[in-house]
């Protein structure tokens, strides 16, 4: 069981982290369009992709772990389960995170679309 927490643990620090990393080259578009040197844009991006990506995998790895935890002892108590409140509690965190990359890379708007299918 605890290979499952571990794995489902990094899974989720990675897609998170990688979110993260995402939204700032989001913004260091902007910051590439206020500077001519493109020299200077490389390095600001690789000193922030240094500076913010590794302490943030950390943080997540951290969190998610604390998260999961927590979760397990709420969820055996709900489900009866420790096996399917993880997969219950994983599955919740990467339909979530679907929904925010479908959004960020392809402007999907999940909610919308559910919403609309269901009313047929």
């Amino acid at each position: 069981m605890r290979k499952i927490q571990k794995h489902g643990a990094f899974i989720i620090s990675v897609l998170v982290a990688y979110l993260v990393k995402d939204l700032v080259l989001y913004l260091m578009g902007d910051f590439k369009k206020m500077h001519d040197d493109r020299y200077f844009a490389v390095g600001i991006g690789m000193l922030l992709v240094i500076v913010i990506f590794y302490p943030l995998y950390e943080l997540f790895k951290e969190i998610s772990k604390s998260f999961i935890e927590s979760y397990l002892r709420r969820s055996k108590r709900a489900v009866k389960s420790r096996f399917i409140g993880i997969l219950l509690g994983f599955c919740l965190a990467l339909a979530f995170l679907y929904g925010v990359y479908a959004y960020l890379w392809y402007d999907i708007n999940i909610l919308k679309d559910l919403q609309a299918a269901l009313k047929l």
